[in-house]
């Protein structure tokens, strides 16, 4: 029994030094994302909605006054900031300049 398991993870190594590592960096992080945007955008409400049953509507508009209160908080922010740069902290968010 020793003898075959051994023998295995040996081909298993064999067969693990041929296979070609074709995905890279950018290939994994574009999976990533789209994983994450396909959860956020079909399979997450739809739990929620089968949960809340007939409330379900209600609960998207809440969703949505909240969404555009997080939103607006981004505007007021991004108009504060004159031009893009590297990321710093802008001086226009405190009293003492940051060089």
């Amino acid at each position: 029994m020793a003898n075959e398991t051994t023998m295995s993870i040996e081909q298993a190594e064999r067969v693990d030094h041929q296979l070609v590592r074709g995905i890279g960096i950018p290939a994994l992080t574009a999976n990533i994302v789209s994983s994450t945007i396909g959860a956020g955008i079909f399979v997450i409400p739809a739990t929620v909605a089968r949960g809340l049953g007939p409330a379900a509507p209600l609960a998207f508009v809440c969703c949505a006054v909240a969404m555009v209160l997080f939103v607006t908080c981004f505007a007021i922010a991004g108009s504060r900031v004159s031009l893009t740069s590297r990321i710093q902290l802008p001086s226009s968010f405190h009293s003492s300049a940051v060089p």
